[in-house]
């Protein structure tokens, strides 16, 4: 068992998780279900304000103080990858969450940084004009 600072990517924000490699699976400490993700585990489900989602495999999601970052993943319905060697994991928007984007046309709200570091979101710039610019080396 090794902790690790890992760095959560979403389409929302980014942050700082210490995680538990326990037997080639990624964990993190309950607690940082509702500090970092905005969940509470109750026993309706896994619930976020007023929506509760029932759990499919709950025996999964949890061992002792910890949760399973793959199944907290699927238990959400949400695509997640994970690079260990390099400490990243992207957390990405379920099918559902896209879904209602696409028919609300609007973009989800991210958060990047400008050629000299300072981080901008899109909301910010809601109303005007923008041109995004993006490139892979792939």
């Amino acid at each position: 068992m090794s902790k690790k600072k890992f760095q959560i990517l979403s389409a929302s924000h980014s942050f700082q998780l210490e995680i538990e490699l326990i037997n080639d699976n990624i964990w993190f400490h309950k607690d940082d279900m509702r500090e970092k993700f905005g969940w509470i585990l109750k026993p309706e489900g896994l619930c976020k304000e007023e929506v509760c989602i029932p759990l499919k495999e709950p025996l999964l999601l949890l061992n002792n103080d910890h949760v399973n970052i793959n199944q907290f993943a699927k238990e959400l319905n949400r695509p997640i990858a994970s690079e260990v060697s390099k400490g990243v994991i992207v957390l990405g928007e379920s099918a559902s969450d896209r879904a209602n984007w696409l028919y609300a046309e609007q973009a989800p709200d991210f958060e990047l940084p400008d050629l000299n570091g300072n981080m901008h979101r899109l909301s910010e710039h809601f109303g005007k004009k923008l041109c995004l610019v993006v490139h892979a080396s792939w």
